[in-house]
This record gives structure tokens, sequence and C-alpha cells, in this order.
């Protein structure tokens, strides 16, 4: 017997504690129909993991559980034992029932990549600030209301996706995520932004898409590393002259659905952008300078109220 007792997961030697989280996950999958009565969780490749041929399995290196997958297994409750793998670094409980995580979530220490898209999530435990390896963190289409102040510890994170949650506000402590380079929060119900957002300055994807913002502070303008930016479908009656200094813009700019009446000038200084879509607002005109953006493609600006062009 050594030090850290072992047993067998269907032939595969893992840690004890390891074996009995893995059999509670099968037991509770066989009860959604997601596996049958007498099947256990298959061990996959890092292929079959990463092309989601398999709804549920796992992946073991050196005698620990490194990845875990149950996607669209209609799970609504996770084992308390989840823990247990202090190995884990990938885990995909994409399209469940789930609408807590256990606190012993935050034992995961070595996580880097969690997608929990598509649950019925409506608050995150307070551990999840002990996961401070975490580089993604994917919660598209659940029901947050809040986000922890203590998100702000994540500071590994570089991919926070939050698309279509019911946040109304968002914590100051994002400000402390520096390393993020791809920040969604469209889809929500925020009308307004922390000022440390706008320290976030390696990001390179913003999307604000779908809320009730009605200004943007002229320090959007620090975000120079931008390439995609959307604030489209907002209630924005202006836009600060400093996203004139967005000169890294280059894949796409939305402006749609607003209620602008203008537009700044300093539009004209991204000359990377290919793609500006404006539609849906209230413009009588066009600044001048868009005729300096010589990368642009494709400009969309109809349902305005046009009358000269630049």
């Amino acid at each position: 017997m050594t030090q850290e007792s072992k047993d067998c997961y269907h032939g595969i030697t893992l840690p004890g504690a390891e074996v009995e989280t893995l059999k509670a996950l099968e037991h509770a999958l066989q009860a959604g129909d997601a596996l049958a009565p007498q099947q256990h969780l298959p061990l996959l490749t890092k292929e079959q993991l990463v092309s989601n041929i398999h709804k549920a399995g796992f992946i073991a290196h050196n005698g620990s559980v490194i990845a875990l997958t149950a996607r669209y297994c209609n799970l609504e409750k996770l084992p308390a034992s989840l823990g247990s793998l202090t190995s884990l670094h990938h885990l995909d409980l994409t399209g469940n029932q789930l609408n807590e995580l256990p606190g012993s979530i935050g034992e995961l220490k070595q996580l880097q990549k969690i997608y929990l898209d598509y649950n019925q999530l409506t608050i995150l435990p307070e551990s999840f600030s002990l996961l401070t390896q975490l580089e993604t963190l994917q919660l598209d289409g659940n029901r947050l209301t809040a986000l922890p102040e203590a998100l702000g510890e994540l500071k590994a994170l570089q991919a926070l996706n939050l698309h279509d949650n019911a946040l109304t506000s968002l914590p100051d402590s994002i400000g402390r995520l520096t390393h993020l380079s791809e920040l969604s929060l469209s889809r929500n119900k925020l009308t307004s932004l922390p000022e440390s957002l706008w320290q976030l300055t390696g990001l390179q994807v913003l999307n604000l898409g779908e809320n009730h913002l009605a200004n943007i502070s002229e320090e959007i303008g620090k975000l120079r590393h931008l390439k995609m930016l959307d604030l489209g479908h907002n209630d924005l009656t202006e836009l600060p002259e400093s996203l004139g200094k967005l000169v890294e813009l280059s894949d796409f700019l939305y402006l749609s659905n607003n209620r602008l009446t203008a537009l700044p000038e300093s539009l004209g200084n991204l000359v990377k952008l290919r793609y500006l879509n404006v539609t849906d607002n209230h413009l009588t005109s066009l600044p001048e300078s868009l005729g300096d953006m010589a990368e642009l493609i494709e400009l969309r600006a109809y349902n305005n109220r046009l009358i000269s062009l630049p």
C-alpha cells in the first residue's frame, strides 16, 4: 500500500479518491441516460476530447485524471467530491442542467480551462477565486445576475465569456484581470461599466453588444490592442472621440442599433478597420474622415437618416 491509496477504474490505475469521483459521475450520467446501464466513462485521446466525438469521457496521465468532459448529458448536479481531481487541467460541462457548482471546485488548483456554457447557473461559488491557474472561463447562456468580487483573483485568465446571462453590473475587481485578451459580455442587462474595465489594456476582443448602455467612457481609448469591438444594440446617443485611438481595430466595429445622431471624426484614424456597421441609428451624415479608412471593405449604414455622403 502506497502513502496515497490506489484503485482501478475499469483497468486504469488512479488514486482511490479520483476513482470514487468518476464512479459517482458515472452513476449520475447513467441516471440521466447519457450512459447506458453498466456503461462506464470512456478513456479518451486528446484528439477525441477536442473534437467532442464523445459526450462524456476523461483523459488520464501519469496516474491521474487531467481532463474530464460531460457535454449535453442532462446533469443536474456534480459530485461533491469533484475537488478530488486535483490534477485536472480541462473540464467541459457544456449544455447540462446545473444550477450550482460544488464548493470543492476550488480545489482544482491546476485547472486551466473550464467550459460551463448553457447551464442554469445563477451564482458562482466563492471558492472559484482559488482557481488561480485558470486561463479560459466559458459561461455563455447561464442565468448569472452577478459575479463575485473575488473574480479578480483569477489573474491568469485570458478569455472570459459571459454572453447571454442576466448581469446588471460588473465587480470593480474585473480590472485586475490584466492578462485578458478576450471578454464577451453581450446580451446581458448592463446599464453601466466600472471604470476599472478600461485597465484591461491587453484586450483584443471586447463584446458589449445587446445591453442597455447609455454611454461609453473616454477611457475606452486606453484599449489600444483591440482588434474587434462590438457596441451594437445598446442605448448609446454619442460616442467618445477616444474611439479614434483604437488604431489596431481591424476585424470589425459594430455600432448598429443604437441612438446615435453623429459619429466622431476621429473614426478616420482607424485605418486598419475592414468592417464598420452603423446601421439602425439616427445618423444624418457620416464623417469626412471615413475616406481615410483605406482598408475598409464593407460599410453598412442603412436604416439611418442620411441626407448626404462624404
